[in-house]
C-alpha cells in the first residue's frame, strides 16, 4: 500500500479545500480519506458534529 499526501484546494472559488481532498481521493481509488483538522486526535467520525466520535489511541 502507499500513503499519499495532497496539500491545496480545487482552484475554483466556492469549494472548500476538503472538497478537493475527495475529489482527488476519488480520481486515486483511494480506500480511505484522514483531514487534519483542529481537533486533539484522530476520530472515527467528526467530534464537533458526532458526540459519540471515539478517538483512536
Amino acid at each position: 500500500g502507499m500513503v499519499v499526501f495532497f496539500a491545496g484546494g480545487t482552484g475554483h472559488p466556492y469549494f472548500s479545500t476538503d472538497t478537493g481532498v475527495a475529489l482527488r481521493a476519488i480520481e486515486m481509488d483511494a480506500d480511505a480519506i484522514l483531514l487534519a483538522k483542529a481537533i486533539d486526535g484522530v476520530y472515527d467520525s467528526d467530534p464537533k458534529t458526532n458526540p459519540a466520535a471515539k478517538k483512536y489511541d
